[in-house]
């Protein structure tokens, strides 16, 4: 494989990864009540409490494992656009 297919394909995954990223910060912080309280619904009831530290794992753990892809997608943004400029000079 050329180099040139590398460096770009290095630039796709990383944008993939940012997008992915993205997305699971927004819908951790968005949705995360709403993810707690369907998966702490008992069957046939109408009322249940959730707890306070099952809201934050249905928060937090999206917006963790974001966080982490777009901390790649920049490493790899890195690595590809130094790649490139090594390549260029």
């Amino acid at each position: 494989m050329k180099l040139h297919v590398k460096i770009l394909l290095s630039f796709l995954v990383s944008a993939i990864s940012a997008v992915s990223g993205g997305l699971l910060v927004f819908n951790g912080f968005v949705n995360g009540n709403q993810y707690a309280a369907e998966f702490s619904r008992p069957e046939n009831q109408t009322s249940w409490s959730i707890s306070g530290e099952t809201i934050r794992a249905f928060t937090y753990s999206p917006v963790i494992f974001g966080s982490t892809l777009l901390l790649l997608a920049v490493i790899i943004f890195s690595i590809g656009w130094y790649f490139w400029m090594k390549e260029a000079s």
